[in-house]
């Protein structure tokens, strides 16, 4: 793995602190979404222009389950692999200290 600049360290580090912020915000947006479920009496409701429901999707499909399919290579209807971006963060030692 190739060692960067301070630059890069730079924007790792607002990356950083831009994830944990959504992730507190994620965390908070739970918690109004239970309290508004509990004002709405889980009952669709609606109120000064806002419109609250509950939705339900249809659940995925296990096609391990599915004895029909055991000997079948699925592969060939597969989507097209995703890639992504994933940054963690590893404190240096002299971080801990």
């Amino acid at each position: 793995m190739k060692e960067r600049n301070q630059e890069w360290i730079s924007l790792a580090t607002k990356l950083n602190e831009v994830k944990q912020k959504i992730a507190y915000l994620n965390k908070e947006r739970i918690k109004l979404d239970k309290k508004l479920q509990e004002l709405s009496e889980y009952t669709d409701s609606c109120g000064g222009g806002f419109e609250y429901k509950e939705v339900e999707r249809p659940g995925s499909i296990n096609y391990k389950d599915i004895p029909a399919l055991k000997d079948l290579d699925l592969s060939a209807f597969r989507n097209d692999s995703v890639k992504f971006w994933k940054l963690m963060f590893k404190p240096l030692f002299e971080d801990i200290i």
